[in-house]
């Protein structure tokens, strides 16, 4: 029997995971209850501050990155790898008013989260948190230790705390967890 007719066989490689190259859904960090006894949101609560025009920059980079998948984006500055105690966190930047005043999101793409069942759940682009600073200036130092706080804590857990929203509101307001994609980033109509 020849190889090729062995390979029809047996079939194609069963899916182990998600693929390098798989569109990333869209979800916020949820506070875990056992760390925050409210399970805040605190890239929802960053989100519903922004001016109308600042979230619907950001929202366009977050879906221009989730749909490259983001190792093959090119966002002319507007997504970018930080590195030293940050590494493992993107920040989408964003300028708006008043007097240009600099946006910053904070994310993570996470390829090894799991379902409720304890399966591979996809690839995620995670919001963690916002901030804003003063035109030319630097982030508070303080900022990024909260901000490092909050990645630690979303990647404690195998399966992960997270929240998706309702695309019915500017901000896409929370309305469940643990399900589906972040409709409020959708790239569909």
């Amino acid at each position: 029997m020849s190889s090729r007719k062995r390979a029809r066989k047996s079939g194609p490689a069963p899916v182990v995971g998600p693929g390098p190259n798989d569109p990333y859904d869209i979800a916020y960090l949820k506070r875990h209850k056992a760390d925050d006894a409210d399970e805040t949101i605190p890239g929802q609560e960053f989100f519903d501050g922004l001016p109308a025009t600042v979230a619907a920059r950001f929202r366009a980079v977050v879906i221009a990155v989730a749909q490259a998948p983001s190792h093959k984006f090119v966002g002319g500055g507007k997504w970018e790898a930080m590195s030293g105690g940050m590494s493992g966190i993107y920040e989408a930047r964003v300028d708006g008013t008043p007097n240009r005043t600099h946006y910053r999101l904070f994310c993570v793409l996470d390829t090894k989260a799991l379902d409720g069942k304890g399966n591979p759940r996809g690839p995620l682009l995670v919001i963690l948190d916002g901030a804003a600073k003063p035109f030319r200036t630097e982030m508070p130092d303080k900022v990024y230790g909260a901000v490092r706080d909050l990645r630690d804590e979303y990647l404690k857990r195998a399966q992960r705390s997270l929240a998706y929203t309702d695309a019915s509101s500017r901000s896409g307001r929370v309305t469940a967890s643990l399900s589906g994609v972040l409709i409020g980033f959708s790239t569909t109509s």
